[in-house]
């Protein structure tokens, strides 16, 4: 009932009565990995990536294959530690080998690392699962617009 709760005020854009929710979730149940998710979706849209990490990181210790926490925490290291990101989304991939924006997002992370043959195969591979990805795939580097 609580999750719910903190559900309908997260879609409602009410970011501080779903945290409470979720927040009471937790209190009758430390390992409620949707709760602790939760908290970090919220932590995330409002721009908090070290809070979002942290939530992120309670739901993956309470379910380690819940594929939602560790794809979104997938984003939030993305930027600064792609290495991270990339063992993330390859973790995503073997649990949802067929989430189109994890490998879309592992390519990225490939190729901001140098390994553009990796990249490009990953992010074709998402086209592959998702044609509407093509629209998004940034041009080969070194290429001409």
């Amino acid at each position: 009932m609580l999750l719910d709760a903190g559900l309908k005020a997260q879609h409602e854009h009410r970011l501080a009565a779903a945290d409470a929710d979720y927040l009471a979730v937790l209190k009758l149940d430390r390992l409620n990995q949707a709760a602790w998710y939760d908290l970090g979706v919220v932590a995330q849209e409002q721009g908090y990536s070290i809070n979002a990490e942290h939530n992120y990181r309670q739901a993956i210790a309470a379910d380690p294959h819940y594929v939602p926490a560790l794809y979104n925490l997938a984003t939030v290291v993305a930027a600064t530690s792609p290495s991270a990101a990339v063992g993330l989304y390859e973790e995503v991939i073997t649990l949802a080998p067929r989430n189109a924006a994890a490998h879309f997002n592992l390519g990225l992370s490939e190729e901001s690392l140098g390994n553009a043959v990796e990249g490009r195969a990953q992010i074709a591979e998402a086209v592959k699962l998702r044609p509407s990805l093509a629209s998004q795939v940034p041009p080969v580097a070194g290429s001409e617009g």
